[in-house]
């Protein structure tokens, strides 16, 4: 994402931490950057209109770059929701979920054994 919020970023052999250790790409632009990967799209939050670098690195990827008047946070609010929705795991167990010593326990097997 930009416009402040950072961007989502996944798979990075050795996790973000190494990423970082490693640096940018040599010879990538930063604009670039931002569209690698696994990144699906990017958001300009707060009015702010996006950078004609930041517009011809989407085009030249093809990754959408979307823009909203509204707050960064607010955007993030009604998004993060929706995304939980559409594009979390969800699966079904039988099993009874325990409070231990203020950790969540879930004892699974077969119903009735």
């Amino acid at each position: 994402m930009a416009g402040g919020e950072g961007r989502a970023a996944g798979g990075a052999p050795g996790g973000p931490a190494a990423a970082r250790a490693r640096g940018p790409p040599r010879g990538v632009p930063p604009a670039e950057r931002i569209f690698c990967d696994d990144t699906v799209c990017a958001i300009v939050t707060d009015g702010v209109k996006p950078p004609a670098i930041l517009v011809e690195a989407a085009e030249k990827t093809g990754i959408a770059l979307l823009a909203s008047p509204e707050p960064s946070q607010h955007v993030i609010n009604v998004l993060r929701p929706y995304m939980q929705q559409e594009l979390g795991e969800v699966s079904t167990l039988h099993g009874v979920m325990l409070d231990v010593l203020e950790i969540g326990v879930l004892i699974t097997g077969e119903c009735g054994t």
